[in-house]
């Protein structure tokens, strides 16, 4: 699905908040599969190549990109749940399999401090913090409004 930085726009304001009547936004509440700053291979699992971002998901990822203020390559986005299952660390039920998830790289406590930061003012609210990155993902069936450690 292609789509641009105004489909963002029209339909969500920059707090991630639909702006449109809930009948509009279901028909924008889609699987994306790139953004205006994220192509397709950046956000792909790496095993298979399937790639099923959440709009509001990706929107997000855009405002924290903005924040961010700086371009960076996603350590880790979508992940089938077989390449997920292959991962020593990772749960059964990550949010990277649903696509609402992403892990961005950092390699200093500045860096940290700027992801959590810009995480925090795009909207998502699940934030975790590593060492060499910071996940962040808005999954709605998670607890809500946490920071935890790696």
């Amino acid at each position: 699905m292609s789509f641009l930085r105004q489909d963002f726009e029209q339909v969500y304001d920059e707090n991630g908040q639909p702006k449109l009547q809930p009948e509009e936004v279901a028909r924008f509440n889609s699987i994306v599969d790139h953004t205006p700053h994220f192509s397709r291979e950046e956000l792909q699992c790496p095993c298979c190549g399937k790639c099923e971002i959440q709009f509001g998901s990706a929107q997000k990822l855009e405002n924290f990109r903005r924040y961010y203020g700086q371009p960076f390559t996603p350590n880790s986005a979508y992940r089938c749940q077989e390449h997920n299952d292959s991962l020593p660390d990772a749960k059964p039920d990550s949010a990277h399999t649903r696509g609402h998830a992403f892990d961005i790289p950092v390699t200093n406590s500045r860096e940290r401090w700027k992801a959590v930061w810009s995480a925090i003012e795009a909207g998502f609210t699940r934030i975790g913090v590593g060492k060499t990155f910071i996940h962040v993902d808005d999954d709605p069936d998670k607890p809500d409004l946490v920071i935890w450690l790696y």
